[in-house]
């Protein structure tokens, strides 16, 4: 009895258990919004090993919205409060804030980044933008009016008239054309067309150009093709009807394939559309249809990567096979069950994946560690650092005005001659097995080429490659970079930098300039100095014959016995010719020299005195002895006190002191000056024991 008991207890539990697994597959299948009735069998698949990226290289947040790969190979990851930007050695991160957003009404969507031909980063995210210069990593202020024609010297305003505060969208297509969408028109500054929005085929959600075309994407499921010359418009296609339209009005991305086809993710409330348009036969495709969310999408051949709430989808466009890829396998052999928010990749095959708190998931498209194959890419070296004086250059200095990636030119002083350069070759895939060569244009010309497993490789454990130039001399140098994947097979881009290196200033060209012209004025002040010197030798050689003369003549008068008056008559007609005077004027320079005589000792007799002892007014006494001897009465005193000095001097036996105090000088100093006025020279050298000129 108990036996049987215990049977059928078993049997009742198999039953129920037969039940409960059958009543859970027909509830599965019953829920149409349910991922796993969508995508199939293989809803749980790790594949590949993920290496994540985040705050040990600098990554700041852990909550990625938007990947994207800059042309000259770097990352950008958009995070909650940063702009990071991987170059191969680590992020660099811009700060965002509210204040360097403006606002874009008709905008609704998530994070979408554009970079346009300005090498500017624009960064839309429900009703606001931001502009990001790359080239200085700073925020542009008031992008919207940039654009909208305000801060744009080619349009002085909008399509419209409208201000820029009512542009409701901003869209940058492939070759790097700014539009703008304002009141039912688009229009974009750059190509200088103005695109006519038809009535009823609602909000512009994506944009492109391609083949001479531009294919706008709106709301309603629609796609308008316009002639890019003259903004006509070439015709409309629908993906769906209009049952499904009101379905698909949340969001739309698209991505433009190298065949040319337009892939695009359509979101509505809670469920998604994955479908592809073709402009070459104006057709849509259908790929799949599902009740949630799709994120971001990329294409690599027929394999689309497309983020879900769940993970990450792959999707096969030729055999229209799904798999949901719900968990990641790290390194070390663990697993993690992440939300993925993006998905990017980048031109090696790597895919980025942007999770929701745990950072980035990179997975290489190498099979694993024993995969020895390699991606066949052209790479073009970016110059990622410049050192000088042992510290980085910056955006900023007074050697770079932009970042070190866009510098194509260094201007250095003479002493800046040394300077460590670092390239990138933007590998992100197995990055130390990389070949570089260059050369320096200047230096030698010759490619040198590096690989890092050469001895003396300056490829460093992250496979960049460092150059060191010591004492680099005065000149122009031309320094050229190429890498690649594969050794001897140098089909990249080339890398270039101009450097220049000054002359040190007393060797440059304005310096010899100055030079020669000190050594002309040196020599002319020399010539100058020189026949100056002949000049005042000669002239001095004539003064002292012409004083000898003099005191020749002074010692005649002395001998002779002749008065002061006749000297100085003498002297006058010597000096201008005048014929001799009247018996009345000669008397009267007699009366009045023999007064000046009687008073030579007296040092305060003066005009004035002279003036009354002749009965004259003092301008009487003037006028009569400027007719007479072209003399003013002051010095008609002074030169008979000479005249006596010099002839006291003559004779000899006095010192120069008592020869000015005995002629009324006040003192030696000024007798001597008033001396060597009247006769050329000195008193001491008049004096016959010490004058050389007798």
């Amino acid at each position: 009895m108990m036996y049987s008991r215990r049977l059928f207890t078993v049997y009742m539990r198999f039953v129920l258990l037969l039940w409960l697994f059958a009543s859970c597959r027909v509830a599965v299948a019953a829920l149409p919004g349910s991922l796993l009735s969508q995508v199939g069998h293989e809803t749980d698949v790790v594949d590949k090993t993920c290496y994540v990226l985040g705050a040990e290289q600098g990554l700041r947040g852990n909550k990625v919205l938007q990947i994207m790969q800059l042309g000259d190979g770097r990352m950008v990851v958009m995070t909650e409060s940063h702009v990071n930007i991987y170059d191969g050695t680590g992020f660099r991160s811009v700060p965002v804030d509210a204040s360097v957003k403006d606002t874009l009404c008709g905008y609704r969507g998530h994070t979408h980044l554009y970079v346009d031909a300005r090498q500017r980063m624009w960064i839309k995210d429900k009703r606001c933008v931001a502009c990001l210069d790359l080239k200085t990593l700073t925020f542009v202020s008031d992008c919207v009016s940039l654009v909208a024609g305000a801060g744009d010297k080619n349009m002085t305003e909008s399509v419209d008239g409208a201000a820029a505060d009512n542009v409701d969208d901003i869209f940058v297509d492939s070759d790097g054309a700014i539009w703008t969408v304002t009141a039912g028109n688009i229009h974009c500054a750059d190509v200088g067309v103005t695109l006519a929005l038809p009535a009823g085929c609602g909000t512009v959600q994506d944009l492109d150009v391609s083949g001479g075309r531009v294919f706008v994407f709106t709301g309603r499921g629609l796609v308008l093709a316009y002639s890019v010359d003259n903004g006509t418009l070439l015709y409309t296609s629908a993906a769906y009807g209009d049952d499904m339209a009101d379905r698909y009005t949340g969001t739309s991305l698209i991505v433009r394939t190298a065949d040319g086809l337009f892939h695009q993710i359509r979101t509505g409330s809670r469920c998604s559309i994955f479908q592809t348009f073709n402009p070459a036969r104006r057709s849509w495709k259908i790929h799949f249809e599902c009740d949630y969310t799709l994120h971001t999408l990329i294409l690599s051949g027929s394999t689309a990567y497309i983020t879900t709430p769940a993970g990450y989808m792959t999707y096969d466009t030729e055999t229209m096979t799904r798999t949901v890829r719900s968990s990641l396998r790290l390194p070390d052999g663990t697993r993690i069950s992440t939300g993925i928010n993006t998905v990017c990749m980048d031109r090696e095959g790597g895919v980025w994946l942007g999770t929701y708190g745990s950072g980035i998931m990179y997975m290489s498209p190498l099979s694993g560690v024993f995969d020895t194959g390699e991606t066949d890419v052209r790479l073009r070296p970016l110059l990622t650092s410049v050192m000088l004086h042992g510290q980085y250059v910056r955006a900023g200095s007074r050697y770079a005005d932009i970042d070190v990636p866009y510098i194509d030119s260094l201007h250095l002083g003479y002493d800046d001659n040394d300077i460590v350069l670092t390239f990138s070759a933007m590998k992100y895939v197995r990055p130390r097995s990389v070949y570089y060569r260059y050369r320096v244009v200047g230096l030698y010309d010759e490619w040198r080429t590096e690989d890092a497993y050469a001895d003396s490789s300056h490829i460093d454990s992250r496979g960049l490659l460092n150059l060191s130039f010591t004492g680099l001399q005065p000149g122009c140098y031309l320094i050229e970079v190429m890498a690649s994947p594969r050794a001897g097979v140098w089909n990249g881009e080339v890398c270039r930098l101009a450097v220049t290196v000054d002359v040190p200033w007393w060797r440059s060209t304005a310096a010899i300039a100055l030079y020669v012209l000190l050594f002309i004025l040196v020599s002319a002040m020399v010539v100058w100095l020189y026949v100056r010197g002949v000049k005042q030798r000669m002239a001095r050689k004539a003064k002292e014959d012409m004083l000898l003369m003099r005191i020749r003549d002074l010692m005649d008068m002395c001998s002779r016995q002749e008065s002061p008056v006749s000297v100085i008559l003498a002297d006058k007609e010597e000096s201008d010719g005048k014929p001799e005077m009247s018996a009345a004027e000669m008397d009267f320079l007699n009366r009045a020299t023999s007064l000046v005589e009687q008073h030579l000792v007296d040092t305060g007799y003066t005009v004035e005195q002279l003036s009354r002892d002749l009965c004259m007014e003092r301008t009487g006494l003037y006028k009569k002895l400027m007719a007479i001897l072209d003399k003013s009465p002051q010095m008609f005193i002074r030169s008979i006190r000479l005249r006596k000095a010099a002839e006291l001097l003559a004779r000899g036996g006095m010192a120069v002191g008592e020869v000015s105090e005995v002629t009324g000088f006040s003192s030696p100093s000024y007798f001597t000056k008033c001396f060597q006025k009247e006769y050329g020279c000195r008193p001491t050298e008049y004096q016959p024991d010490k004058n050389t000129c007798i």
